[in-house]
């Protein structure tokens, strides 16, 4: 499956902790404020007049015109409990990006019950791990009143790869690889899961809306011989560099970077999982998300500052 990346070049500290992006001082502000996700529609859509069932692994096209019923195309499949799938779809701005038109996609269960929404995604396709056997619709609509053309695929067979690696990076329960910047007084750090999973974290304090550990999954690593990648989703980047871990320390050396970044590792640590809200297409922008922008902002003028500890 081929994907877009798009790459840009930015000094190694900010390129280590892009994956503190918007979307997550914005999901952050979500859980702060009170905000759940998570919603059921009347039930499937469509009729099986207008639903076409979908091969595993293979691109099915379609568009949306102004005489499409609704404005809404239905493709399904079927699912078994207890198996992970992807389901990728190929627009404006997602995927291979040879659709003409930009879509947001609902997977939705026989009953109604919404797995995931998304627009658009950048390296890896969003997955779900089914809680029931059945049929699964995919409902596409078009973002705004243009028409066009997409694309929409699942499959089983993991996209990212060959995943994880060095399990000296897998910490225990509770610990985690954490930055201090001095300056901003923010701590934030990662979490190398041992599925290839890899896990951001801050730390946030704010009188008004309270303080401690948000995070969730923003993409994957690997590792192989000395050299580290780390897939960082919200960005659309693949960063590669070498690392080395000496007991509690971790060095990280950004390719076409200088200076390299050490870690230690820090215990006791406990985070709110926000991920499923961090991927939400509802989590906009709101004041405590503007203010968290402009945090997130001057971390990054003074990279070489970095310091970390357990």
């Amino acid at each position: 499956m081929s994907t877009s990346v798009r790459s840009k070049r930015v000094g190694a500290g900010r390129v280590i902790f892009g994956v503190l992006s918007a979307v997550v001082f914005s999901a952050m502000a979500m859980v702060l404020a009170g905000c759940s996700g998570g919603e059921t529609t009347g039930g499937g859509g469509g009729g099986d007049d207008y639903i076409t069932s979908l091969a595993e692994d293979r691109w099915t096209y379609g568009g949306i015109t102004s005489n499409t019923p609704d404005r809404a195309v239905y493709y399904q499949f079927n699912v078994v409990r207890g198996r992970t799938y992807w389901v990728s779809w190929d627009d404006e701005y997602s995927g291979p990006e040879t659709g003409t038109l930009d879509i947001e996609i609902k997977v939705i269960y026989s009953d109604g019950t919404i797995i995931f929404a998304g627009d658009d995604w950048e390296l890896t396709p969003p997955s779900f791990t089914a809680d029931r056997s059945g049929t699964v619709q995919i409902m596409v609509t078009p973002v705004g009143s243009d028409d066009g053309t997409f694309g929409v695929m699942w499959t089983t067979t993991d996209p990212r790869g060959s995943v994880g690696g060095d399990r000296q990076l897998v910490l225990g329960a509770n610990e985690a690889w954490v930055a201090t910047i001095e300056e901003e007084e923010v701590e934030l750090g990662f979490i190398f899961k041992s599925n290839g999973d890899l896990v951001e974290i801050i730390y946030y304090v704010e009188s008004v809306y309270g303080e401690g550990w948000f995070g969730g999954v923003a993409g994957w690593w690997s590792t192989s011989g000395n050299t580290i990648a780390l897939a960082i989703e919200s960005g659309g980047e693949i960063i590669t560099g070498t690392y080395r871990v000496s007991g509690n320390t971790l060095t990280i050396t950004i390719h076409g970077e200088p200076e390299p970044i050490t870690f230690t590792k820090r215990s006791n640590i406990i985070y709110e999982d926000i991920g499923h809200i961090m991927s939400s297409p509802d989590n906009g922008e709101t004041q405590l998300n503007k203010i968290l922008s402009q945090k997130q902002s001057s971390l990054f003028k003074k990279p070489s500052q970095l310091s970390f500890s357990k």
